[in-house]
């Protein structure tokens, strides 16, 4: 079982891709199939809950950093 896990960022175009295609679906899916377009504006808001939820709770950039601190570069 994993003892430590850290959660990854997610990139900035997920979100941007989820409210696209959350207004894509709502203007131009939903006129022509309800229920695709009720499927598709669903799934995206999903995406977009599930990005917002990762920006507020993932590490910051000082946990993701490889090589160590700036303090330790500086003394090589």
């Amino acid at each position: 079982m994993v003892k430590h896990f850290v959660s990854q960022p997610l990139p900035a175009s997920f979100m941007i891709i989820s409210m696209f295609g959350f207004v894509f679906s709502a203007y131009a899916v939903w006129p022509i199939d309800m229920t695709w377009g009720f499927t598709l504006c669903t799934v995206f808001a999903l995406w977009f809950i599930a990005a917002v939820y990762n920006f507020t709770h993932a590490p910051g950039d000082k946990h993701l950093d490889i090589h160590g601190s700036d303090a330790y570069l500086r003394k090589r």
